[in-house]
């Protein structure tokens, strides 16, 4: 893959230092270099470097990533355009590129939970982490892009006493959208591998995703982690649909959007988790908004039939089970559900052999 950029002669000198950048095909231009022949992948300058002639040769089908530099956007955002907050920045395109590598299927970074990502319908979904034994549980997924690829992911990451799902939507969709998802998930291994789900870790999420993503870009985020000792859910809703929590089949409460999407802003409010105790027979429900909720209870019926097969002989964990879903978005947008019941046995049980997914 090719990156044309215009930087500053300094600028430059750093990413050919770099052990990690310069290892990608970049063609630098400037002076009677501008005219570099052949079709780029992917275009970069910063504003206060770029001349026009080079907007008037930039290939628009290709991504462009602009950094402002202080300066305004001198022209709308679209899904190719990613104005960029503030000056030239090595970390920042650092964590776009390994993002962008990412989505081009170029590399596979190991980084969430150190573990390998399978692809759903085209969008990306996690296996468990190797360093911790799965807990077992029924859990149902659903992911369907409008196009070929799309910004809605689910995760799921096994930890020592706690298993953490999130299933993100980025606005938009398409392959600026996916950029954006895979930027999630750097910076949910960053923050929530360590350490539980707090307003804390909330923030430094949010901040990761303002200084990475476009500018006027964000990610919705439902984020559900279970605590096993605690034998408790903790819940926090981030710009996205109601999270649903029905008693078998029963609607028993909702949980709104608790703060704004990540990355909108660089300050989000400080929301404290909801935290549940186990109850049996509880299962949880969440959504994109591409989705109506009268899609919902296909899945949940799916669901309550796997929550009364005994969960010990049963549920193994290989890939994210994936739900194949035969109807299109109402809103011409990405669609993507995640859906998981509290075992009927709350001790955690050892692996089991992996269930086999469906022929599809």
């Amino acid at each position: 893959m090719r990156i044309r950029a215009w930087l500053s002669a300094d600028a430059e000198a750093r990413v050919r230092s770099d052990p990690w950048l310069s290892a990608l095909d970049w063609r630098f231009c400037g002076g009677a270099d501008f005219a570099v022949g052949g079709r780029q992948d992917l275009w970069l300058t910063d504003l206060s470097d770029a001349p026009l002639a080079l907007c008037e040769q930039w290939e628009s089908g290709k991504p462009l990533w602009v950094f402002l530099s202080g300066r305004a956007a001198p022209w709308l955002s679209s899904p190719n355009i990613h104005f960029l907050r503030g000056g030239f920045d090595m970390e920042l395109l650092r964590q776009r590129l390994l993002a962008w590598c990412w989505q081009q299927q170029s590399l596979c970074p190991c980084l969430f939970g150190k573990a390998a990502f399978d692809i759903i319908n085209g969008a990306m979904s996690l296996y468990r982490s190797a360093d911790s034994t799965p807990h077992l549980f029924p859990l149902e997924v659903s992911v369907k892009p409008v196009e070929a690829s799309g910004g809605d992911v689910v995760l799921r990451a096994d930890l020592p006493d706690r298993t953490l799902l999130i299933l993100a939507d980025a606005s938009g969709h398409g392959q600026g959208s996916v950029l954006d998802a895979a930027l999630l998930v750097l910076g949910a291994s960053r923050c929530l591998l360590s350490q539980a789900l707090s307003p804390e870790t909330l923030a430094e999420l949010n901040a990761y995703m303002f200084r990475h993503v476009a500018d006027g870009r964000y990610v919705g985020a439902a984020l559900l982690e279970i605590d096993w000792p605690g034998r408790q859910v903790r819940l926090l809703n981030a710009g996205m649909p109601d999270i649903l929590l029905f008693l078998s089949s029963r609607l028993e409460r909702r949980f709104p959007s608790m703060c704004s999407p990540l990355g909108l802003s660089g300050d989000i409010e400080p929301r404290v988790p909801l935290t549940l105790p186990w109850a049996e027979g509880q299962h949880f429900l969440a959504h994109s908004d591409g989705m109506e909720e009268s899609d919902l209870p296909y899945l949940l019926s799916r669901l309550l039939s796997l929550s009364g097969i005994a969960a010990a002989g049963s549920f193994g964990y290989g890939p994210l089970p994936s739900i194949p879903l035969g109807f299109a978005s109402p809103y011409n947008d990405d669609m993507s559900s995640l859906a998981f019941a509290v075992p009927t046995a709350l001790e955690r049980f050892s692996a089991a052999p992996a269930r086999p997914l469906p022929d599809r």
